[in-house]
């Protein structure tokens, strides 16, 4: 009688309702031309670099685009490889 009670309570206890979860991790993007409090210039032409990476998408999966805090500077496209 104890085996068959403790069988019982395993299989109350191995079996489950959550099933299966999925995790999307959040994209990250650095910008690696500049620093925080850098100065750009009105009139002059400042080019920015940056790296983008996820671990749940390829590249191809990514969007990508530049803003200021005031305009879109360049709207939303496939990250280049270079």
């Amino acid at each position: 009688m104890k085996s068959s009670s403790l069988y019982a309570s395993f299989l109350l206890v191995a079996c489950s309702d959550k099933g299966v979860t999925v995790f999307n991790s959040s994209p990250q993007a650095e910008i690696t031309s500049h620093f925080d409090g850098d100065t750009a210039f009105e009139g002059l032409v400042t080019t920015l670099e940056g790296n983008v990476s996820d671990p749940n998408h390829t590249a191809d999966e990514l969007t990508v685009s530049w803003k200021s805090t005031e305009r879109t500077l360049c709207t939303e496209r496939l990250p280049e490889e270079d």
